[in-house]
């Protein structure tokens, strides 16, 4: 079982004063801007999570910024597409929710096995998820604030910019 530890005031205060930086990131474009800080993860336990529970995204994002080199500085750089970050995204939604519901993701990177859940919740029923650098796998879960487990589908794909899903949160 998974719990959510809120997110503290001085990290929602960050949230804000950084929307205006992130949407001249996104190049002011039909797209939301990506939400997602270091400081929203939460590392839980990979075993935690029962394989029923995760659906499998094939990473086919040929970016030019890859992770073979500096994990801090292409950690930070993904999401900076003019910068040759992430720019491929699956649209994923989730049944059975009420109020929110939180998303998560484990991927082994070269033998380095990370599992994390995102603190910010999701009040619709969808959620944009850049799909990771090409030949990796990413496995996706949702969880209510109870840890309880939902299911969840891919509905869509795309690329940042291409206004199909402009209404659709981007994490």
């Amino acid at each position: 079982m998974i719990i959510i530890r809120h997110i503290p005031w001085y990290w929602r205060a960050a949230d804000y004063l950084m929307r205006p930086i992130m949407w001249v990131l996104i190049g002011f474009g039909r797209d939301r801007p990506q939400e997602s800080h270091d400081w929203h993860m939460q590392k839980t336990v990979w075993d935690a999570i029962p394989e029923r529970a995760t659906i499998t995204v094939e990473g086919d994002d040929p970016t030019r910024l890859r992770r073979d080199g500096s994990h801090i500085i292409a950690g930070a750089l993904m999401h900076f597409t003019f910068l040759g970050g992430l720019h491929r995204y699956v649209v994923l939604e989730v049944g059975g929710i009420t109020d929110h519901w939180h998303v998560g993701w484990r991927h082994d990177w070269r033998g380095e096995r990370e599992c994390d859940v995102q603190k910010l919740p999701i009040t619709k029923n969808r959620i944009r998820i850049l799909s990771g650098y090409q030949g990796t796998k990413t496995e996706f879960f949702a969880v209510d604030d109870s840890g309880s487990f939902l299911p969840l589908r891919i509905v869509g794909e795309g690329k940042i910019g291409d206004g199909k899903f402009p209404k659709v949160r981007l994490f």
